[in-house]
């Protein structure tokens, strides 16, 4: 069992939200810390203060060292395209100069699959994807191997999953020393809405890395270059 805080930064003063997490970064029996998606309060006077919950879990982990964070949720409805592909280029900033390993559930495997593509194709760099609980089997071993590496883990989760498989992650993210590593919750209420959130978030990530790393998506010389050779072949 695994325990973690949820402040809900609305009716509260930032010294106050500082002070909680600050508190709970030092007490090891948590885990992580949760913020909300809302842009007023839930309950109370609707006119009264409420945080940005991304900005203000940005704010609170760049004052703590040891606990993880996140929102609970993303809102979809009022998060403009725009808007999250903004989100989505931050994060591609913590994955530039580093390989990425990308493990998912076997049911959100495709969007992982799909996401290590686009990272080889648009951004030019290694990545690759396995499934769980079947990386456990081997690969996991690599993860937690003594040689120091420099790759990034992302993890896929969402809604409903097995409990073991949800054990599983939990138990990679806390063991696995991997710098940065991201839970992506893939959000929805069907398994086809969450690979569709899955698939909108990695494309914006893909082109934002290949950006920052000064590649041109929509060339791909690597490609031509083998169709050529093989419509050359008699």
């Amino acid at each position: 069992m695994r325990f973690a805080i949820s402040t809900s930064p609305q009716r509260c003063s930032w010294d106050w939200l500082l002070e909680v997490w600050k508190r709970a970064d030092e007490l090891e029996i948590y885990e992580s810390g949760w913020t909300f998606d809302h842009f007023y309060p839930l309950f109370g006077d609707s006119t009264e203060d409420c945080l940005e919950g991304w900005i203000t879990l940005t704010a609170l982990l760049q004052e703590t060292s040891r606990i993880r964070g996140g929102v609970l949720v993303t809102g979809m409805l009022y998060r403009h395209p725009a808007l999250l592909a903004n989100m989505a280029a931050t994060l591609s900033r913590s994955l530039v100069g580093s390989e990425i390993g990308i493990v998912a559930p076997t049911s959100l495997g495709p969007a992982a699959y799909r996401f290590s593509c686009q990272l080889n194709e648009n951004s030019a760099m290694f990545a690759g994807s396995t499934d769980l609980p079947e990386m456990n089997h081997n690969e996991i071993v690599a993860w937690t191997g003594k040689e120091p590496h420099n790759r990034a883990l992302l993890l896929f989760s969402c809604d409903g999953l097995n409990p073991r498989t949800s054990a599983r992650i939990e138990w990679m993210i806390k063991e696995i020393e991997a710098t940065p590593t991201w839970k992506f919750q893939c959000e929805g209420e069907s398994l086809l809405e969450r690979l569709l959130y899955a698939a909108h978030v990695t494309d914006w990530i893909s082109i934002g890395v290949a950006v920052l790393r000064g590649e041109d998506p929509s060339e791909m010389p690597a490609i031509e270059s083998l169709k050529e050779h093989l419509a050359s072949l008699q």
